[in-house]
């Protein structure tokens, strides 16, 4: 008997259009009924853009309000973006003429400062600077945090 082997996928074929081929790893997040976690996957660039849509889908009440303020150039004419795929990466929010990344960091943060540390000295070698917040510090002091930030875009 003959061996059958499968037709091989042509890139570009289906929903990835083209993207098959370019791999990206990345930490990805998903929510099950006990919490959220993170698992180790190769992604493809569209799964990670896809991924980034979800994410700019179901925001947090504190990423929803802060993005209020820095949304359609508010915030001092600078432009941002929210849940932006940088490398291997997802990033709250990105200011990319400034290269400023602003992360806010809820209690899944506790668990995983060790990654947390790692992907911004990743990110700072990259060229960004990145900031970070916990939500309880933009909730309880809005201005603080939105004088840092403006501080940091007028280096």
């Amino acid at each position: 008997m003959a061996a059958v082997s499968p037709s091989p996928t042509l890139v570009g074929e289906g929903r990835e259009r083209g993207y098959r081929s370019k791999k990206a790893t990345c930490l990805s997040l998903y929510i099950t009924d006990i919490g959220l976690f993170m698992e180790n996957k190769n992604r493809t660039v569209f799964e990670l853009k896809t991924f980034a849509r979800e994410l700019r889908k179901n925001q947090t009440r504190v990423e929803k309000d802060l993005w209020f303020f820095l949304r359609n150039k508010k915030f001092h004419g600078y432009k941002f973006y929210r849940q932006q795929p940088i490398g291997q990466y997802i990033v709250d929010f990105i200011c990319k003429s400034k290269n400023l990344i602003i992360e806010l960091d809820g209690g899944i943060h506790d668990a995983q400062v060790v990654y947390d540390n790692k992907r911004t000295e990743l990110l700072t070698q990259a060229g960004f600077k990145v900031i970070r917040f916990w939500n309880e510090e933009f909730i309880n002091n809005p201005d603080d945090v939105f004088k840092r930030i403006l501080l940091e875009l007028e280096k």
